[in-house]
């Protein structure tokens, strides 16, 4: 009886009812529904991508949402949240989210004639596999 009262003490609820609140080229940010009592939180992700490093977050057990902050843009996050009463972790809840795509900052016309137009804008600081651009003639 000693043993099975052991047992339960050391089961933690996982939170519930992950939710993506808002999404942006950076960041994600999350909802959830926890437990009573909880110590904190472990938010832990990572890209969806071979050789992705995994980082963690750790919030206060009485937060139910956080933001993930200073993420790639365009990329697919594995992401789990473990309740954590005295240092025991519970199963997670997990979600795949990806971020959007960048949109270029400080787009420019620099030249505009019947046949060509010419633009400029601010390079992006992250990898990316190109530029699709698309127009409507008059």
């Amino acid at each position: 009886m000693i043993i099975q009262w052991i047992y339960l003490l050391t089961v933690v609820a996982p939170p519930e009812s992950l939710r993506v609140a808002a999404i942006s080229d950076r960041s994600i940010d999350l909802e959830w529904d926890g437990p009573m009592a909880v110590t904190e939180y472990v938010i832990s992700y990572q890209p969806a991508v071979p050789g992705g490093s995994q980082l963690q977050q750790r919030v206060p057990g009485d937060w139910s949402s956080v933001a993930i902050k200073e993420l790639e843009p365009g990329l697919t996050y594995n992401i789990s949240i473990y309740a954590v009463i005295s240092e025991v972790l519970s199963a997670p809840v997990s979600a795949k989210v990806a971020t959007q795509l960048s949109t270029p900052e400080d787009l420019q016309f620099k030249t505009i004639t019947e046949t060509t137009v010419e633009m400029q804008w601010e390079p992006f600081s992250f990898a990316f596999d190109g530029w699709e651009i698309s127009f409507i003639p008059k």
